[in-house]
């Protein structure tokens, strides 16, 4: 039996009126009541989370140039994995304003056209502060699975260097670990709750290299190289995962949660 994955968009799924009549080994584009992608259904496959992409040396005015920035750094990552824009199964776009929004979903219709991935919407302040679009995505591999977790860094992308770029979830399993926090300033509030995701982890058998992807829920968004530096802390000696940033409103005392995705391996099955 082939096992599927689904990526979906945040919707009602009772809106869904319409599936694409492709065989059941191929991708398929789920379509809701308004003909805009609401989930994308693929055979098991390996999965690249991306970093949180966003536009730099921009001005608060210039979406257009903003958009098309972030979709130039979602190209150079396709190609560093000999993807096409097809394979772009999920976008959890972050804007700072309906007008960003409506901006960048125009760009996105022309930049995808009919081969669109589901899109998730947030609206949040972005780690530079000019910033009005930014994004992460979901990109099915056409290539054989890799053995473990596999990073990817681009010297061309912000931060490329120091931090992971993209990572591989291999097909298989995987751990989605909901939100945790600990309490403290942000620093320390950000070192205690990786930690206390890592022995999460632990407890179920998993380590540090199997993290594909961290989101970190923080305030204020000015304060996020605080987190950044901690986390980058918490992995020293192995490459630091991905990371997004969304702002929320929280207590003084749990200025950051962090979720995380796993990697798991293969189920046993009997």
């Amino acid at each position: 039996m082939v096992r599927h994955v689904l990526i979906h968009l945040a919707a009602t799924l009772g809106a869904v009126c319409m599936v694409a009549s492709l065989e059941a080994e191929e991708m398929q584009r789920i379509r809701g009541a308004q003909g805009d992608i609401v989930a994308v259904r693929l055979p098991a496959a390996s999965l690249v989370h991306t970093a949180q992409l966003v536009p730099q040396d921009v001005k608060d005015n210039e979406l257009p140039q903003q958009g098309a920035q972030v979709l130039s750094q979602l190209a150079e990552l396709l190609a560093e994995f000999n993807a096409l824009r097809s394979d772009v199964v999920k976008l959890n776009v972050y804007v700072r304003d309906a007008q960003a929004r409506t901006a960048f979903a125009e760009l996105l219709r022309v930049w995808f056209g009919e081969q669109a991935p589901s899109v998730a919407y947030v609206v949040s302040p972005l780690p530079n502060s000019p910033a009005a679009i930014g994004l992460d995505a979901v990109i099915a591999l056409p290539a054989a699975s890799p053995a473990s977790v596999a990073y990817h860094r681009l010297q061309t992308l912000p931060n490329g260097g120091q931090l992971a770029a993209a990572s591989v979830l291999p097909s298989g399993d995987a751990v989605y670990v909901s939100g945790q926090a600990e309490p403290g300033d942000l620093r320390e509030a950000t070192r205690g709750t990786v930690a206390s995701l890592l022995s999460t982890l632990q407890n179920l058998g998993l380590k540090q290299q199997d993290v594909v992807q961290l989101k970190c829920f923080v305030m204020p968004m000015s304060d996020v190289a605080i987190a950044t530096e901690e986390i980058a802390a918490a992995f020293k000696g192995h490459t630091t995962p991905p990371i997004v940033y969304v702002e929320w409103a929280s207590s003084a005392t749990i200025p950051i949660e962090i979720e995380l995705i796993a990697a798991a391996g293969k189920t046993k099955q009997a």
